[in-house]
């Protein structure tokens, strides 16, 4: 009972941080809301960065991360918290930046799910 109670929180609290990125992406222009995986994608590239990068190059370095973690064929984990800090830093950067790495990281994923199409 306690592994269920725990496995339907962290699904409530991904969809929580799921929502607000959703939010913040229509809020930033996006036509469309982008899929649960770049949200993901978003994350997991964030924790690769050091926690001081310089705020001016935040948009570059997330980029470089998303496009090693692009080459990478292994899982990864996407823990709630991890959502949260990138809409958070998304939230925290210029329109002009968080837009141009919410597109990145779309143009990476529908790359990678071509890739996987083609085999």
């Amino acid at each position: 009972m306690g592994t269920a109670i725990f496995n339907l929180t962290m699904r409530l609290l991904v969809r929580l941080a799921y929502e607000e990125f959703g939010t913040l992406s229509l809020k930033l222009g996006q036509e469309e809301l982008p899929p649960l995986r770049h949200t993901c994608a978003l994350a997991t590239a964030l924790t690769a960065l050091p926690r001081s990068v310089v705020k001016s190059r935040i948009r570059v370095m997330w980029m470089q991360q998303l496009e090693e973690l692009a080459q990478q064929d292994e899982p990864h984990t996407c823990r709630p918290l991890d959502l949260e800090q990138a809409v958070q830093q998304l939230s925290n950067m210029a329109e002009e930046d968080a837009v141009a790495v919410i597109r990145h990281v779309s143009l990476l994923c529908e790359e990678k799910a071509q890739d996987y199409v083609e085999l």
